[in-house]
């Protein structure tokens, strides 16, 4: 009787350790896959309250041409104490290189609509697929910052 129970509770041990093991693979299978630097064109779209964030850019031999973004800005006036949505365009990004970690982060300056603003970006091409973007403007009479989050997907359309 004390082997048939040790046999039993064995057999039970194993088949949970089984049970676990597939458990761990169908998720690991189920994970998104890496999206990595592949050549082609990528895209996003965030819908927001007061408008639509988004970015585009191409990708030919691990480097980045093209970066193309709106992010809405957070601005306040300093004269009169009021605050306002602006759109900020970025399109002068530097063409930079993705390293082989997938993850490329880039700082620059440019303007749009008058305002000169600092960015700081980073592409994320491994599992996640996101493009992070940081602005921030100062004039004389008002301060802008504004930042986005926004999932990437590579399309389908050729270079």
């Amino acid at each position: 009787m004390f082997r048939f129970r040790s046999s039993c509770t064995l057999l039970a041990a194993a088949a949970l350790v089984a049970a676990g093991t597939l458990a761990l693979s169908a998720a690991l299978a189920t994970a998104a896959p890496h999206l990595g630097a592949s050549n082609g064109r990528y895209a996003g779209t965030l819908n927001i309250k007061n408008g639509q964030n988004l970015v585009l850019f191409k990708i030919r031999a691990r480097k980045v041409y093209d970066l193309t973004f709106q992010v809405n800005l957070q601005c306040h006036n300093d004269d009169d104490n009021t605050d306002y949505v602006r759109s900020f365009k970025g399109r002068d990004a530097p063409h930079k290189r993705v390293p082989s970690s997938d993850l490329l982060r880039l700082r620059w300056s440019e303007s749009s609509g008058g305002r000169d603003g600092r960015i700081s970006a980073e592409i994320d091409l491994r599992r996640s697929g996101l493009f992070s973007v940081n602005v921030t403007t100062a004039g004389e009479i008002e301060t802008c910052f504004g930042d986005a989050v926004i999932r990437i997907k590579r399309s389908r359309v050729p270079l």
